[in-house]
């Protein structure tokens, strides 16, 4: 009677065991266990067929890479003209100056370089070409004056070209400074001029006392008619 007991109780633990052996297999077909379970690991995401880890790695980041153009583009594209004009310039490409007159080429170019070390690209070729004409516009047409207008603006710190401060009183003192110097040259050269002309008469003079000391006679020196 004990002998069955334990025979049925034999039957019952292989059937049970045959079971969960079964269910984990099955498990295991569908992917480990069953979402919830403590023995469940994390869902990788399916890779697509034919493609190895290195590739997988190789298309994310290019990917990547592809969201860094279109941010480069987006960046670009930003801040563009009121005036609707949508033909960018890229930040690295050089920049078409061939509107820009060679007397104002060089003072036109230290303006953009000191934009880009501020990060303030012109983003189309109306906007710079607006520029130039404004920088034309405050300096009439005057290059030297221009690059008054630019230096202030870097000195100061300016985003953008500004009238110049003070410009009439100054021209007005460079003015001023000039005649004072002017004067100054025609004083010494008619300081010089004296001191020329008395170095020849002293020197007349000093010829004639030799005269007389050879000689012994006074030369003649009262004018005729005297």
């Amino acid at each position: 009677m004990a002998l069955g007991f334990f025979i049925n109780q034999f039957e019952i633990d292989e059937t049970k065991y045959h079971g969960i052996v079964e269910r984990n297999r099955n498990n295991g077909r569908k992917g480990g266990a069953p979402i919830g379970n403590c023995n469940a690991k994390p869902k990788q995401p399916k890779q697509p067929s034919g493609l190895n880890s290195t590739q997988t790695t190789q298309t994310t980041q290019n990917k990547l890479n592809d969201n860094d153009n279109d941010n480069d583009n987006e960046n670009d594209i930003d801040k563009e003209s009121p005036n609707g004009d949508k033909k960018t310039i890229p930040q690295n490409k050089e920049v078409d100056l061939s509107f820009v007159s060679e007397d104002f080429k060089g003072i036109f170019k230290e303006w953009l370089e000191y934009k880009r070390e501020r990060k303030e690209n012109y983003k189309s070729e109306k906007s710079l070409k607006m520029c130039y004409n404004r920088l034309l516009t405050l300096s009439g047409n005057d290059c030297n004056k221009a690059r008054l207008v630019v230096e202030q603006s870097i000195a100061s710190n300016y985003a953008g070209l500004f009238e110049l401060k003070n410009y009439g009183a100054r021209q007005n003192t460079d003015i001023y400074e000039q005649k004072r110097i002017d004067s100054e040259r025609r004083k010494s050269r008619l300081m010089a001029e004296f001191a020329e002309a008395d170095a020849k008469f002293l020197a007349e003079q000093e010829a004639k006392r030799k005269a007389v000391g050879s000689t012994g006679e006074i030369p003649n020196t009262i004018p005729d008619g005297g």
